[in-house]
C-alpha cells in the first residue's frame, strides 16, 4: 500500500467529518429555531417577546455574519408585508 493511497483515504475522512459536523449544527441550529418559541409559549412568554427574541437574534447575527444581514433584511421585509395584506 503506497502512501498516495492512505493519504487519500485520509482525505476523504477528514471530509466525512467536517460535513457530518456542518450537518450537526445545522440541524440542532434549525431545532432551537423550532423548539425554542413552543417552550416559550408553553412557560407564558408572550408572542411579542418570543417575536423580539428572534428579531435581536437576527440582528446580532448580521454583525458577527455579515453575509446574514441580507437575510435579516429579507426577513423583515417579508414581515412588513406580510403584516400589510
Amino acid at each position: 500500500m503506497s502512501s498516495e493511497t492512505s493519504g487519500h483515504r485520509y482525505e476523504k475522512r477528514t471530509i466525512a467529518m467536517v460535513a457530518l459536523g456542518y450537518w450537526s449544527a445545522a440541524l440542532t441550529n434549525g431545532a432551537l429555531r423550532v423548539v425554542l418559541p413552543v417552550y416559550l409559549a408553553s412557560v407564558g412568554v408572550s408572542i411579542s417577546k418570543i417575536a423580539f427574541l428572534f428579531f435581536l437574534f437576527k440582528f446580532a447575527g448580521s454583525f458577527w455574519f455579515p453575509r446574514s444581514s441580507v437575510f435579516m433584511w429579507k426577513d423583515l421585509s417579508a414581515g412588513c408585508f406580510t403584516l400589510r395584506t
